[in-house]
């Protein structure tokens, strides 16, 4: 997980246009989410790196939240994180406009079963309510 304040809004409270361009900007031209029957299937079928949009989890004024995936290059060594068989990257990005300043929150996993996906889900969600809740407006 990493949470971030955008570089070109980190020292200036931003304005409810200002964020909406940010999460325009942000979001554009991610396509259209996909929700495939098999997530393993469809991530094999797609380009090593590339994103794939899964959902859009939020999409308020002051929150939006989009559920990402892509298949990872395989990785030899003698690391622990080395693997021979593909692995499934997941990812969520959520932005934020809290106490006018603009947040960044991210939140990855890598696949091995359905429950993954939706612990990933789950999380994003109860990160991005409990900062709202924390920090409102």
């Amino acid at each position: 997980m990493i949470a971030v304040t955008p570089k070109g809004l980190e020292r200036e409270r931003v304005t409810d246009a200002q964020f909406a361009t940010l999460v325009s900007d942000s979001l554009r031209d991610l396509g259209t989410p996909v929700q495939p029957p098999d997530l393993v299937q469809f991530l094999e079928s797609q380009p090593i790196g590339k994103a794939n949009l899964l959902a859009e989890l939020r999409k308020e004024p002051t929150a939006a939240s989009i559920l990402q995936a892509t298949r990872t290059p395989p990785v030899a060594g003698p690391n622990f994180w080395s693997s021979s068989k593909p692995q499934y990257l997941l990812f969520t990005t959520s932005l934020l406009f809290v106490r006018g300043r603009a947040l960044q929150l991210m939140i990855f996993g890598l696949y091995n079963a359905p429950g993954d996906l939706e612990w990933l889900t789950t999380a994003t969600q109860r990160w991005v309510d409990e900062l709202r809740r924390l920090n409102p407006r």
